[in-house]
């Protein structure tokens, strides 16, 4: 072999072995919600009633189990990391949304808008590190680059709901713009993620994304 075939293929083991840590960071940008525990504040302080903000998260919950099966196929046929781009793009439009909208209508659009993104990485986040492993013939790991992966979410997920509590005292609006720029990150470092061949022993698992 080359030296030229020899550094072309060191490079392109890099490039897929930093899927991991970037898959991590993904993670934790896009669990990274701030506005979790001040939700129904949110809602209320904007003029909902609790039946309107039972709707909302009933309609939530509904679109994310409607698109459960079909964002897994596209995962499938489509590809992992254009999945979690297109998601990412998803969840970035919903939380402008919520920022800016006032009314039901408004809330209800952002809330499929953030469902459609969950659903989006759902699984999907599982296989393209089962994915990667396997390209890389570590697939020995798997087990455990998927609790680190779901470790480093709820971790995120606790320490934003923190923060985001603080940042309450200032202005529940202020939680909401918050949110956004981790999901910012989370979509740039999903650009930057390599597609690694596609395997079909794997369904969708429930370590997803929560809302």
């Amino acid at each position: 072999m080359s030296n030229t075939s020899q550094q072309l293929k060191q490079a392109t083991i890099k490039n897929m072995s930093s899927n991991i840590w970037k898959m991590y960071a993904v993670t934790a940008a896009n669990q990274a919600f701030f506005l979790m525990p001040i939700i129904v504040l949110f809602f209320q302080e904007n003029g909902l009633s609790i039946q309107q903000v039972f709707v909302l998260q009933g309609l939530f919950a509904l679109t994310s189990m409607i698109l459960e099966v079909p964002s897994g196929y596209l995962s499938d046929r489509w590809g992992r990391k254009p999945t979690m781009v297109t998601g990412s793009v998803f969840g970035i439009c919903g939380i402008i949304m919520y920022a800016l909208s006032t009314t039901f209508w408004g809330f209800l659009v952002g809330e499929v808008l953030f469902a459609v993104m969950l659903s989006f990485y759902s699984g999907t986040q599982d296989a393209m590190i089962t994915d990667t492993l396997i390209e890389l013939d570590r697939v020995e790991e798997n087990r455990r680059a998927i609790g680190q992966l779901h470790f480093f979410g709820l971790l995120s997920q606790a320490i934003a709901s923190v923060i985001g509590g603080f940042i309450a005292t200032l202005a529940l609006q202020a939680v909401v713009w918050a949110t956004l720029p981790p999901l910012i990150v989370g979509l740039a470092l999903a650009c930057l993620l390599s597609e690694p061949r596609r395997h079909k022993h794997r369904l969708k698992t429930s370590g997803g994304l929560q809302h």
